[in-house]
């Protein structure tokens, strides 16, 4: 694990020196530095094995319905693209367009950068399931693009092109937009509170969860009705008492249309983890929500000042790190054998 202790020191020291100094070209190379350790990986992340050998023959693979993936291999498998290219070519589609959303979305860049990385369903999770977090980058781009510039066309195709890699995108470009065309009206606080508490109760009635899952048993998604696996109870009570920090401070920031945009997404995302706490294969699909907590929690924290406000930085950090420490962990106690904690470059290849 030194190998993640050096990377998290390189990148603690050059964001924190371009959040003191505004420096862009800091803040640049943390962004190159990140993308080079997670593209320059060598069996690391548990289906690095299963992605090489579609990079390598993707026709043996019949049952991959998302074409955008099959055709952008085929490409390159044409061009005679290695393997590892391709998988340096996506860890720079998928960090690169997530830190530059990041940039353009935050009130405090760098560390916003540095808690994508912190945050295990997101930055590390791409070792392993690729095509969905590219997926994911190109939908949280797209999200940021439509209540931007209400740029609904370019939107539907952003949504096209992600759901051509992984399917699962469907569910949040659909939400999204539904929450993009809805009715504006006032909301208040402790509405999000007691749908909080509801969502909350009702993710303890697996039978509940478990009747909309059935719906999907003939179909490609029928794992996520079978596989009942527990949530920690750990990760479900910090989820939600970071909702409640997030809520709380929805009064500062709901002016904001933007802001207020990215709340709603988020607290989609937080009601499907609640609901179906028990089912671990579903709660991963809102990691395509959880990204926009970054932004909300630093504009949560930006309405503080002097000591506090380092004080709720610092917090927050520690947190994250804890979060990251502890996937880390859990991943070195996992019997799989391309585990993330053993991090290896391809300079380690054969």
């Amino acid at each position: 694990m030194i190998s993640y202790v050096i990377f998290f020191l390189v990148e603690s020291t050059l964001l924190f020196i371009s959040r003191v100094t505004n420096s862009l070209n800091l803040r640049m190379l943390a962004c190159i530095v990140a993308i080079g350790f997670c593209g320059l990986r060598f069996e690391t992340g548990y289906d690095y094995n299963s992605y090489r050998d579609f990079f390598e023959n993707i026709s043996i693979y019949n049952d991959v319905l998302e074409l955008g993936f099959v055709y952008f291999i085929h490409l390159g498998n044409e061009l005679g693209i290695s393997s590892f290219s391709f998988f340096f070519i996506f860890a720079l589609a998928t960090h690169g367009i997530a830190f530059y959303t990041l940039s353009k979305i935050s009130t405090n860049p760098d560390m916003a950068i540095f808690i994508y990385l912190l945050i295990p369903g997101l930055y590390l999770n791409s070792f392993s399931v690729v095509r969905s977090a590219y997926a994911l980058s190109i939908f949280i781009y797209a999200a940021f693009k439509l209540i931007k510039n209400n740029a609904v066309y370019q939107y539907f195709v952003w949504g096209l092109l992600a759901a051509s890699f992984h399917i699962t995108a469907i569910l949040p470009f659909l939400l999204t937009f539904i929450i993009y065309v809805s009715p504006k009206y006032p909301i208040s606080r402790y509405l999000f509170f007691i749908l909080l508490g509801v969502s909350f109760l009702v993710g303890f009635q697996s039978s509940f969860a478990q009747s909309i899952l059935n719906m999907f048993v003939y179909t490609k998604f029928s794992a996520y009705a079978e596989w009942d696996t527990q949530q920690s109870a750990i990760k479900i009570f910090s989820t939600n008492l970071l909702a409640i920090y997030i809520i709380y401070h929805l009064k500062y920031f709901r002016s904001c249309k933007n802001s207020l945009f990215f709340f709603k997404i988020w607290f989609i995302g937080l009601l499907i983890y609640n609901i179906f706490m028990n089912f671990t294969p579903v709660t991963r699909m809102t990691y395509y929500f959880t990204f926009f907590s970054i932004p909300l929690l630093l504009s949560s924290i930006a309405v503080y000042s002097g000591k506090f406000r380092i004080l709720s930085q610092s917090i927050l950090l520690i947190f994250f790190s804890m979060a990251f420490i502890a996937a880390l962990y859990n991943d070195y106690l996992a019997t799989d054998v391309l585990k993330m904690s053993n991090y290896k470059t391809i300079f380690d290849a054969p």
